[in-house]
């Protein structure tokens, strides 16, 4: 979807990219510091983080910044908690003593 100034004036999903390194800072359960605007712009440029752009601001989506912030190690990743086994409705038998 592209974006528009008028969307992101009446949306709260979008942040600016000067932004993102506080919003990084603010996640709960961070492991480290996040890198300043300079690095983030750097990585823009450098094609590893994704932005949107309007009128010649660069734009992080809300929803993405826990992704970003695993993906520069500042988060542990997401792993997959095993689900437990179904306990069977069959009747245990107990041996007799």
């Amino acid at each position: 979807m592209a974006l528009s100034r008028e969307n992101l004036l009446s949306t709260a999903a979008e942040i600016l990219l000067p932004r993102l390194s506080p919003e990084l800072d603010a996640l709960p359960g961070i492991t480290s510091r996040s890198p300043g605007y300079r690095k983030l712009h750097m990585m823009v440029l450098d094609g590893h983080l994704r932005t949107e752009v309007v009128n010649g601001r660069h734009y992080v989506r809300k929803a993405e910044v826990p992704n970003i912030a695993r993906m520069l190690g500042m988060l542990p990743l997401q792993v997959e908690k095993p689900s437990r086994a179904r306990r069977s409705s069959a009747p245990v038998e107990h041996a007799a003593a």
